[in-house]
């Protein structure tokens, strides 16, 4: 089993790769990355999950102590940046892992996730075995040789993704004195018996009319507030000016203090 990712990268968990395809039909990799194996199952755990919020210590329970590993947020943190950078080396600029801040991570619903059968080894080596035209002798034309420019190509993507695995060898293995670094949340107000918070500071001639947008919301997503539930919103400031906006809000259950049973989200751009 593997995953295409927006029609022109492909993951697949059993060896840990993913790749660009440049030609959709032939499976021609134009870049591949291998992943460690603890960024191998964490990648592998959130698409699988791909629209559904995973919860820190899910994560952590089922990436790192399941495998015999220290867990800390420090390290989630530190595999979910590598794992973004990855996706952006490979030309996937759009926020392929959301964070949802002090409950966990997301693979974006907004990016396409189409689950594949992995093709046999045969058909990916007939793929990637078409003959090459030999190479003209020195003095004729150029035409059946390797072009300059697709030689300079080819050594400049090997270049890249050697340059690639040190950086993150470096990054996992360079000595790491800060603290983990932890997201903040503000309370907005109350609706009904449930706090509201959002990720950042909000100015108190807004409230009003973010609270208006969070029941707005709540009503739209069919959410409803009980005892020890705790809302999270998050929305663009166009919103205010009844302009088009992303909205992100999730309804959590509390087990205790920073943490929850369970949550559901509703997303909308």
């Amino acid at each position: 089993m593997r995953y295409r990712i927006n029609h022109s990268i492909i993951y697949t968990p059993d060896d840990g790769t993913v790749k660009l395809t440049a030609d959709g039909e032939n499976e021609i990799s134009s870049g591949e990355i291998s992943l460690a194996p603890t960024a191998n199952r964490l990648l592998a755990m959130l698409i699988s999950h791909h629209g559904s919020i995973l919860q820190r210590d899910e994560l952590l329970n089922n990436v790192w102590d399941a495998h015999g590993l220290r867990a800390s947020n420090n390290s989630l943190n530190q595999y979910i940046s590598v794992l973004r950078r990855n996706f952006a080396d490979l030309g996937l600029e759009e926020t392929v892992i959301v964070t949802i801040p002090t409950v966990g991570f997301m693979f974006s619903k907004d990016i396409q996730v189409i689950v594949e059968d992995a093709p046999a080894a045969g058909a990916r080596v007939q793929a990637s075995s078409s003959p090459r035209p030999a190479a003209s002798p020195p003095g004729e034309g150029a035409e059946g040789a390797i072009p300059r420019a697709a030689k300079f190509k080819k050594w400049a993507i090997v270049a890249a993704l050697a340059l690639l695995t040190a950086a993150n060898g470096w990054f996992f293995l360079r000595p790491n004195s800060a603290a983990p670094v932890f997201e903040q949340r503000f309370l907005l107000g109350t609706l009904e018996s449930c706090p509201v918070y959002t990720f950042y500071k909000t100015d108190s001639s807004s409230q009003s009319k973010y609270m208006d947008l969070v029941r707005k919301s709540m009503e739209r997503a069919s959410f409803h507030c009980k005892p020890d539930r705790e809302i999270f919103f998050k929305i663009e400031d166009r919103a205010l000016y009844h302009q088009k906006a992303t909205m992100f809000i999730a309804i959590c259950s509390r087990l205790k203090e920073n943490e929850f049973s369970g949550c559901r989200s509703y997303y909308t751009n």
